[in-house]
């Protein structure tokens, strides 16, 4: 697995004063890596898990856990975890398992993921239990029909060194739009102008970048785009593409019925994976709507409902996987 830690990414100033922008970075590496730190994260934790997808590889690395301090325990760490599982991580990088923490090694971004730790008799379980959850959302098939324009041109144009307030101001804004996508339950992918421009065209009114086809582009917040930009969303209008300047414009995914529980599915060949993760500090009871394991034409096939809850972020079972048989595919009642 090629993996590197790319410094400074964190927040649109960032990127524009040191890096010029994350995602064309993530685009080589055979397993996407960002280092997400401490115990406090952005919702946007999945933009780099887009660039690989749309390169269509299945695994995608994040190193975890740095600075979350010695005092953590399982069901942080998987609350931690599966904040980014559920936004496209699948694959666990612990940071860090020192052979000792002698002197200043006790101080290196703890915690230590080794025997230091109470709880390392124990660990296995956790680390299977991620595991099992990761292979599950790698092996399935990713597919979103809406692109979301990353403004990280826009921000190139607003910054400046003395005053971050601008670009500040257009990342809470961007932050805000991802939020409100992800209460709709809606699959979608963060747009990267420069991705567009090596990998996008356009086929039958969609946006095609790799193996990713979109049928509905946002761009709410670019006021400035690259000149191939233009060109692509030129074509993409005249060819019957659907382009809306806000994401209020999105309907709602019925699937579940409480917007605060984050939401993604993968499709296999015969079923499709419904991943649920509540990651607030309550218990939470809500309605899912999936076609259940019932007989293929049955009555109210297709209109499987179930109510279930999806437990806090501090219990150690907050994520809930649903399998979902596809219509027509074999069930185990008439397999």
């Amino acid at each position: 697995i090629m993996r590197a830690n790319i410094p400074k990414s964190k927040g649109m100033n960032n990127q524009a004063a040191m890096l010029q922008q994350v995602q064309k970075m993530q685009e080589d590496m055979a397993a996407k890596q960002a280092e997400l730190e401490e115990r406090e994260y952005e919702v946007s934790a999945g933009g780099g898990a887009v660039t690989i997808k749309m390169n269509g590889k299945k695994q995608v690395l994040s190193e975890t856990f740095a600075l979350c301090g010695h005092n953590i325990g399982h069901d942080e760490l998987k609350w931690i975890y599966e904040f980014q599982m559920v936004r496209g991580i699948n694959l666990l990088c612990q940071h860090l398992e020192g052979y000792s923490i002698r002197g200043i090694r006790k101080r290196d971004y703890p915690p230590a993921m080794y025997n230091q730790q109470p709880w390392w008799s124990e660990y296995d379980k956790f680390v299977e239990a991620m595991s099992r959850e990761g292979m599950v959302l790698a092996e399935g098939n990713v597919k979103a029909n809406v692109l979301l324009l990353h403004p990280m041109t826009t921000a190139w144009t607003l910054f400046d060194a003395t005053d971050e307030t601008p670009v500040i101001e257009l990342q809470d804004k961007f932050l805000d739009d991802i939020k409100k996508l992800e209460e709709k339950h809606v699959a979608f992918h963060l747009g990267d102008e420069t991705l567009i421009e090596r990998h996008g065209r356009i086929e039958n009114g969609k946006l095609v970048i790799g193996n990713q086809a979109y049928d509905t582009v946002i761009n709410s917040l670019c006021d400035t785009l690259l000149p191939n930009t233009e060109l692509v969303l030129e074509e993409y209008v005249a060819q019957g593409g659907v382009l809306y300047d806000s994401v209020d414009y999105i309907e709602s995914n019925t699937i579940i019925d409480d917007p605060s529980i984050v939401y993604s599915k993968r499709f296999y060949d015969d079923f499709t994976v419904h991943y649920f993760v509540n990651p607030s500090d309550e218990r939470k009871t809500a309605d899912i709507n999936a076609c259940g394991k019932v007989l293929y034409g049955s009555p109210n096939w297709g209109d499987y409902t179930a109510e279930v809850t999806v437990t806090p972020a501090s219990s150690p079972n907050c994520g809930l996987l649903v399998r979902a048989t596809n219509p027509g595919a074999p069930t185990f009642l008439n397999a």
